[in-house]
């Protein structure tokens, strides 16, 4: 959820220097990196592998399709869609928990 949050966030600026005839390149030379989307990154692969896959794969799709895939990732795991989202919740606050500390030690 929080990967396409940030990629929405991403498309947002995109769209709206097309609309100000700015180009990516001047908008990385005037902009520091984006250090949220880094700190995500950081924070995703310190997860273990099965963690990992598991939280990926909960946000995997659109609509039905994502309904369908989290019904096939529950029993692929032999648990309930109800633990199921309680695990990728509990996931979710760990990322964002080491996003946030990340965000406070990084430089601005």
């Amino acid at each position: 959820m929080l990967l396409k949050e940030i990629e929405k966030q991403a498309v947002r600026e995109r769209m709206a220097l097309v609309g100000y005839g700015l180009s990516e390149s001047n908008k990385a030379a005037s902009e520091a990196p984006d250090w949220r989307q880094r700190c995500f990154d950081d924070c995703l692969r310190a997860l273990s592998g099965e963690t990992k896959t598991l939280i990926l794969k909960y946000y995997e799709g659109e609509r039905q399709a994502k309904i369908e895939a989290r019904k096939a990732l529950a029993q692929a795991l032999a648990v309930s869609t109800d633990a199921l989202r309680i695990r990728a919740h509990r996931i979710r606050i760990r990322l964002e928990l080491c996003v946030n500390d990340c965000l406070d030690q990084t430089p601005r």
